[in-house]
């Protein structure tokens, strides 16, 4: 028997991102969850501020089984983590704000990417 060495490369994609908030857009094969960054940056210009808001977005685009799998360990890990730190307290209703955004549910039929 001829004994066949194999390599494997790993690539690890980018670095980590921040996101403080997420839209999820559903197609009948894929479930789109866009990730956003959303930070705030003020300026003096000519001694009067100045504010630009900046976004950047980190896409991921997975089929329902990956979606519902995704969902089982995201909840076991909110267990794990509860467990470990306390519970986690969420706002019922949201400050809306640069820094924190609602998760929103888009239809693929109005999605823009």
């Amino acid at each position: 028997m001829v004994e066949r060495k194999i390599n494997i490369g790993i690539n690890h994609g980018r670095e980590a991102f921040y996101a403080n908030g997420v839209s999820i857009s559903l197609h009948k094969s894929t479930f789109t969850l866009d990730f956003r960054q959303t930070v705030q940056k003020v300026d003096d210009i000519a001694d009067k501020p100045q504010t630009t808001f900046f976004t950047s977005h980190n896409t991921l685009i997975i089929e329902p089984q990956m979606a519902k799998g995704f969902l089982d360990i995201l909840k076991q890990s909110i267990e794990n983590y509860e467990k470990q730190f306390g519970k986690i307290k969420v706002e019922k209703k949201p400050k809306k704000s640069a820094e924190v955004e609602d998760v929103k549910l888009i239809k693929s039929d109005n999605y823009i990417g």
